[in-house]
This record gives structure tokens, sequence and C-alpha cells, in this order.
């Protein structure tokens, strides 16, 4: 069972008449099912291929991004989308199948907390490793590591990636070129080697300085070197 979490940012007439029902329009077309929502959220229900939710996001977005009215950039200005799967062990298992609900309730509680990150990050569409695991395949989509999300009652961190096929084809390319080197300083940065990892940053901003993530990720690697070197100098000893 996939969930695809939407929240509406732009809540102009015009957007709300013309575009939020291409959303809508674009779930149903995937297979999906429009759940009971409240206020600027739109929630979706896929429980055939996940990569059917990810299809239907990327319809959506491939609508807004192509529209006059939205530039590609400043989408995430407009609606952020989150996807996340949850497991249904046996659909035969009287027990499994009651706990539905339940696992429906989680997963959409991880894709609302996902879809958040897109105002941080500063990009439309976010999905989590339990999403990207399961895709049939990966081909054509255009996917990186950006985050790591603390899970929920103790559970393990989830894994977020960028979806940025909705992108321009220069950034597309900057970003796919960069993308092994920042998910090695990624990697470093959550292992707490941040000295290392802002290097990493620092050369991928080289090739595509206008990358929102990576700046995020280099003024973090910053503060953090500034607190350390604060804390070292708080604990020298005194002459």
């Amino acid at each position: 069972m996939s969930v695809l979490y939407a929240k509406v940012y732009d809540m102009s007439a015009e957007f709300d008449d013309r575009y939020v029902p291409e959303l809508e329009s674009a779930i149903a077309r995937w297979g999906g099912i429009i759940a009971p929502s409240v206020g600027d959220t739109i929630v979706g229900l896929f429980a055939e291929e996940v990569d059917k939710c990810l299809d239907a996001a990327l319809s959506a977005i491939e609508c807004f991004a192509g529209s006059t009215y939205v530039k590609t950039n400043t989408l995430y200005t407009k609606i952020g989308i989150g996807l996340d799967t949850g497991t249904l062990l046996a659909e035969s298992d009287d027990e499994e199948i009651g706990r539905l609900p339940y696992i429906v309730k989680d997963t959409q509680y991880t894709a609302a907390r996902v879809e958040a990150l897109t105002q941080l990050y500063e990009t439309p569409l976010l999905m989590t490793h339990r999403t990207f695991l399961q895709l049939s395949q990966t081909e054509g989509y255009r996917i990186r590591l950006i985050h790591r999300l603390e899970g929920s009652d103790r559970a393990d961190p989830i894994s977020v990636f960028e979806v940025f096929n909705g992108d321009s084809l220069e950034v597309q390319d900057a970003k796919l070129e960069t993308k092994t080197q920042f998910e090695q300083g990624l990697f470093l940065y959550f292992m707490g080697f941040v000295e290392e990892a802002g290097h990493l940053f620092e050369e991928c901003l080289e090739v595509y300085p206008g990358d929102r993530v990576i700046q995020i990720y280099l003024k973090r690697c910053h503060r953090s070197s500034v607190n350390s070197r604060s804390l070292i100098s708080h604990q020298s000893p005194v002459n």
C-alpha cells in the first residue's frame, strides 16, 4: 500500500480550479483512490504497483511544470508531494487485513512528514526508501538520496529521496553529474566526518552552484565545524 500525500501551498482560485483537479485526475488515472482529507491536502492510496504511485505524482508534476503559470524552479511553492509505502504481509490473513487501517495511517503520517521536507529543500517531490526499494524498475526516474528522517517509536531511520524529473534538463544533467559524489558526501556527513563531507559538497557546487540541497548541507558542515571548534576552545586547559 503506497500513499501519495500532497499539500497545496498556493490557495489562489486559478491554482485550485485548474491544477488541483489535474492531480486528482492523475491519481485516478494511475489506479489510485482519493482518500478523505481536510483543508489543503490531497491523499491518494495505491494498492497495486508502487510505480503507479510515483507515476501519478510525476504526471501531476509534469502538468504543473509545463504550465506558464508555474515556473519550474518555484514549483515547490505551489505544491509539495511526499510518497511512502507500507507493507501488508499477507492479504489472505484476517489479522493482517485487520491491521490495514493502521498501516495506511502510519504510511500517510510518514508521507506527510516527507512532504514537509519539500519546503526545506525547495523541491516538489520526495519519497522514502520504502517506496524506492519497491519500484519494479528505476530507469527513467531521476532520483538521488537527500535526507535521513528519524523513525517514530524507535523505528529505524527513513531515507528520503528526491525525484527531480520535473527540473529543467540542464538541472537534471547537473544533479546526475554530481549524484555519486554528493551521496558519498552524505554518507560521510551522517557518519560524522563533516569536514570531509564539506569538501565533496564544495566540489559538487562547482558543477552546479544553484543546487539548493547541497547548499544546505554545506552550511550544516560549516555550522558543525564552528560548533566543534567552539567546544574544543571551551575545553582547553587554562595555563
